[in-house]
């Protein structure tokens, strides 16, 4: 097996500019684009967990609620969503993702939009249900509460978001350039503790609970965790 090799570069308060912010959006459209193949073999091999998740929370919607998948990949999650009876729009930086998105499914009721999700106008309240699967590290911590805030308008009275992301022993930004198979791929992450990830949540003024945890480490420590949000008031 190839190992691959890694470089990074800590971003500072200071390096976050309006200029950096666009690149960094580029950046992860082009490696996502790049890697499309290999991230829609990795989903469909880790589905079970995520799909009883969907579940758990769904089953407090009725049948056709508008959701939103939002990073949906390949759309697997999507297409599960449409078999569980919902209208479901599957949104993508990715335009190499989308084409398998479409390419694979073959529901009516589940459509794909390609957007950077930070400039999708939502109409106030008219969303029942957010899936935010393995995006949420890759959003600028600048723009956290801001993306939150947007789904909070335009989540329903009894809406949800579950919203899939991971945690770290330490807490950074960074540009990482991997060589991977022979290609340099240059992406951004955002590293984020448990605590600073639930300021986050609490500057929303959403009700959020931590619902699952991995039991599994994944890089550099990190493990993913399951948060669902919602409206205060609501309650599971």
């Amino acid at each position: 097996m190839r190992l691959v090799k890694t470089r990074q570069r800590i971003l500072k308060k200071a390096d976050i500019t309006d200029n950096l912010r666009v690149d960094v959006y580029k950046f992860i459209e082009a490696s996502y684009n790049l890697s499309g193949k290999e991230f829609t073999v990795r989903n469909k091999s880790a589905t079970d967990v995520v799909q009883e998740q969907i579940v758990r929370v769904a089953k407090y919607l009725p049948k056709n609620s508008t959701v939103i998948d939002i990073g949906c990949g390949a759309g697997i999650y999507s297409a599960f969503l449409g078999i569980l009876g919902h209208k479901v729009v599957g949104i993508d930086i990715s335009s190499t993702q989308l084409a398998s998105a479409k390419q694979n499914n073959h529901l009516e009721t589940v459509k794909f939009v390609r957007a950077n999700i930070l400039n999708v106008p939502f109409a106030p309240r008219s969303i029942d249900f957010f899936f935010v699967n393995s995006m949420f590290h890759y959003i600028m911590k600048v723009d956290r509460v801001l993306f939150l805030m947007q789904l909070k308008k335009a989540l329903s009275s009894h809406g949800r978001i579950l919203l899939i992301t991971r945690i770290h022993p330490e807490s950074y930004e960074a540009f990482v350039t991997d060589d991977k198979l022979g290609r340099e791929t240059k992406r951004y992450v955002a590293r984020s503790s448990q605590e600073e990830l639930e300021e986050v949540f609490n500057a929303t003024g959403l009700y959020w609970e931590l619902i699952y945890t991995q039991p599994h480490e994944v890089t550099n420590g990190g493990v993913f965790v399951n948060y669902l949000l919602m409206h205060k008031g609501e309650g599971v």
